[in-house]
């Protein structure tokens, strides 16, 4: 007997959390389900331990009103990937447990500041 395999591209994804809406001692737990390009970087989807309600401008694409869920899309913000490479972790993989945490921003001479991670990966 055949499989059948059904998706949406809408079920693929989660918004992104923007740089707007990192601060100091937000945090994100959770597990890796993949990595994907966009056209500033890597980001990753990732499907938070509890369900989560985010101001919806402070997601990309913005959004009226709260967004509630479970996944979100992170990365290709600098000091992410900063922090992964602190961390010897080049990328992440699907089933990766991670805790991301904003532990502040600082001047990057540019119109935005640079938001700083600190980031912790469990690999089984």
């Amino acid at each position: 007997m055949a499989k059948i395999f059904k998706g949406r591209s809408t079920d693929a994804g989660g918004p992104i959390l923007s740089a707007k809406f990192w601060k100091n001692g937000s945090i994100l737990k959770g597990r890796v389900v993949r990595a994907f390009q966009t056209a500033q970087g890597t980001c990753y989807l990732i499907e938070s331990e509890a369900p989560m309600t985010v101001d919806g401008s402070l997601v990309s694409p913005v959004q009226s009103g709260p967004v509630m869920g479970r996944k979100w899309s992170v990365g290709a913000l600098k000091g992410f990937q900063m922090a992964l490479d602190a961390a010897e972790v080049r990328d992440l993989f699907a089933g990766d447990l991670v805790t991301i945490t904003c532990v502040g921003e600082e001047d990057s001479g540019k119109e935005s500041p640079l938001v700083l991670f600190e980031v912790e990966v469990k690999r089984a």
